[in-house]
């Protein structure tokens, strides 16, 4: 099967624009739900102590505008790209703050004077699969975020290597970002498990209903091994000012 980005993300949110469509499509949206709420609470974990007021945060991969609107909470400057018209069309009419229709891994990707104190890439870059578009991301990364700025992605960090998951997932496990992302500038500054439980099916016909249980039972999930949670991580990375920046930056 060949994987066509945009096509495939532009006919899914038409589908389902929520978080069933931007989450685990395998799930119901109000499972969804409880998968968000603990992607927001890892998050709020992952910047205890840091002063968001007035935070230039780019979010990429910006969906149906669930990061946005907890940024923008927090009192940050929000821009957000994302490769669908119809996630810039409805955000522009939703939040204020700028949004547009970009792809991260785009060789004419545009840059800007400014840059970022936060980006934001949750569920991207493992979509990623072509590893030369995958390189070229890391590169529009490096460009865009300032010095000591925090870059938070995730992938399937807990894996032993990368695999192919699907034809629109390829899991990239800790040790290709500790190769790719230290020539680039960044120091990683910490990698927390998300799910143990709530991403993957136990009971078919029923996990949609056992949503708060499996939230919960990850809640406990802090102070084990990355590889003992088998699956997507959270990793913090600053951006040194000693890094290599990429020519066309």
């Amino acid at each position: 099967m060949t994987y066509e980005t945009t096509k495939y993300w532009e006919e899914r949110l038409k589908r389902n624009f929520n978080l069933r469509g931007v989450g685990n499509i395998g799930f119901s949206e109000q499972y969804n739900r409880w998968i968000y709420r603990r992607k927001l609470r890892c998050l709020k974990r992952a910047l205890r102590g840091v002063h968001l007021q007035g935070k230039r945060v780019l979010d990429v991969g910006c969906g149906t505008g669930f990061f946005v609107k907890w940024y923008l909470e927090q009192g940050c400057e929000v821009t957000g790209i994302d490769i669908t018209e119809i996630s810039v069309k409805r955000l522009r009419e939703a939040f204020p703050g700028e949004f547009y229709t970009r792809d991260i891994t785009s060789a004419d990707y545009p840059h800007v004077k400014t840059k970022f104190d936060i980006l934001n890439m949750w569920d991207v870059i493992y979509h990623v699969v072509d590893g030369d578009a995958y390189e070229r991301a890391l590169n529009n990364i490096a460009c865009d975020l300032g010095a000591g700025g925090l870059l938070l992605l995730t992938d399937f960090l807990g894996a032993p290597s990368n695999m192919r998951l699907a034809p629109h997932v390829l899991a990239r496990c800790l040790e290709t970002y500790k190769t790719t992302l230290p020539p680039r500038g960044f120091e990683l500054v910490k990698v927390r498990p998300l799910y143990k439980f709530l991403d993957k099916a136990h009971f078919p016909g029923f996990d949609n209903y056992l949503g708060a249980i499996y939230y919960f039972a990850d809640n406990l999930l802090t102070n084990i091994p990355i590889g003992a949670a088998g699956g997507v991580c959270l990793s913090i990375w600053r951006r040194s000012a000693r890094g290599r920046v990429p020519q066309r930056c």
